[in-house]
Formats: C-alpha cells, sequence, structure tokens
C-alpha cells in the first residue's frame, strides 16, 4: 500500500499541491505510525501481533486520506 500512497504524493507534488504532498509525506512516520505502535497492541490486547496490525491500519489510512487529496486537488483543477 506504501507504493500506492507514494504515486498519490508524486501526482500531488507534480500538479502543485506541494502542501498536501508534505503533509502525505509526514503523515505516515510522524503522525499516524508512532501513536497507532503504542496504542493498537494496548488496546486490542494483542502485544506483537498488534504491532504488526497497527502497521497495517496506519498504511490503510494514509492510503484513504491520500486518496481523498488527490480526489479534491483534481476537482479543484
Amino acid at each position: 500500500m506504501t507504493g500506492k500512497t507514494d504515486r498519490k504524493t508524486f501526482l500531488l507534488q507534480s500538479i502543485g499541491d506541494r502542501g498536501k504532498a508534505a503533509v502525505l509525506t509526514m503523515a505516515r512516520p510522524l503522525v499516524l505510525f508512532v501513536p497507532m505502535v503504542l496504542l493498537v497492541p494496548m488496546m486490542t490486547g494483542t502485544g506483537i501481533q498488534g504491532v504488526w496490525l497497527a502497521c497495517a491500519l496506519t498504511d490503510m489510512l494514509v492510503l484513504i486520506v491520500a486518496a481523498a487529496m488527490v480526489l479534491a486537488s483534481v476537482k479543484k483543477a
């Protein structure tokens, strides 16, 4: 899923939405990943499997946000 998110980031950069591309670039490693890795295992009680689940959930969330940003940018243009 990371590849699809990267392509959406590249698209945003190429059409001039540098701010949105920067948000997507920083969203996964800083804004979503660290809190998800800390919270998901505690909330689900799954231990290390919760960490792996947090990785997948983070990728899915970033992909959804990226798709929404691209759709908004394409509709605007």
